[in-house]
């Protein structure tokens, strides 16, 4: 990512300090998913910002310019965010097809995203810690832990009873997970219903959606992915209190 990072600045210097975002499409090899998140990556660290205008302007039709030259933050930390969405295979077709056409145009001032492709960006963003708080998991959770480089990964789940738990426990021993489900015979007194991923403490995805891929073909789920230091700080506060009082799910 910090590759493309690069690409962009350099592309607006280029234009002699602006650049369309028809531009970053046509000269830069990447997916236009991963340029938008790029994009709203610089644009949270103050080092490019949308170029003003009297009118409104969806995301994917704004012209970038540098912030400054040196790129340094801003005092004041500006936070950016995108709507998430799932399109589960039942979805009527007029409401389908009404917002596949808002994600895939960008015809948004806010971008529109789908779920997986939040997912994608918070856990290949993560380089150090990934606090996950999903009440049901099943094998997409799997294969997105394979690919996070995150060295330290907490999971707080209600599914202590999935054979998947086991699973991961043994193959990835750097995952952690506990659970605050708690039952009378067969009752559940308490549980944990947050569907939460945080990434390094600066960015979070907060939505309906468990992460499960039952889930996202059937549920019509709405989230939000953003880039906000001092909120997903605060969130992470609240997480590790949970987890500092939750029981660590046994696996044998």
């Amino acid at each position: 990512m910090q590759d493309l990072h690069t690409k962009i600045i350099n592309l607006i210097r280029e234009h002699h300090g602006m650049a369309h975002f028809k531009d970053f499409l046509n000269s830069i090899n990447a997916d236009k998913n991963d340029i938008i998140l790029a994009l709203l990556e610089l644009e949270y660290q103050g080092k490019i910002k949308r170029k003003e205008t009297n009118r409104y302007v969806p995301f994917t039709s704004a012209t970038w310019v540098l912030a400054d030259e040196q790129g340094q933050t801003p005092t004041e930390e500006k936070c950016v965010y995108s709507i998430v969405i799932s399109l589960p295979q039942n979805l009527p077709t007029n409401v389908r097809n009404i917002l596949e056409q808002t994600i895939y145009s960008g015809a948004s001032q806010i971008p529109l995203l789908k779920y997986d492709e939040a997912y994608q960006a918070v856990f290949k963003r993560a380089q150090n810690e990934l606090l996950i708080s999903s009440p049901f998991i099943d094998q997409i959770l799997l294969y997105y832990l394979n690919e996070t480089r995150a060295r330290k990964i907490l999971l707080l789940t209600d599914d202590i009873k999935n054979v998947l738990v086991k699973k991961i426990s043994k193959t990835l021993p750097h995952v952690k997970i506990r659970t605050l489900a708690q039952y009378s015979g067969s009752s559940k007194m308490l549980g944990v219903h947050a569907k939460l991923i945080i990434a390094d403490k600066e960015t979070v995805l907060l939505g309906s959606a468990n992460i499960s891929s039952v889930h996202l073909v059937y549920d019509l789920d709405i989230g939000i992915l953003f880039y906000c230091r001092k909120l997903a700080h605060e969130l992470s506060k609240i997480f590790y209190l949970l987890w500092e009082n939750a029981d660590p799910v046994s696996t044998h």
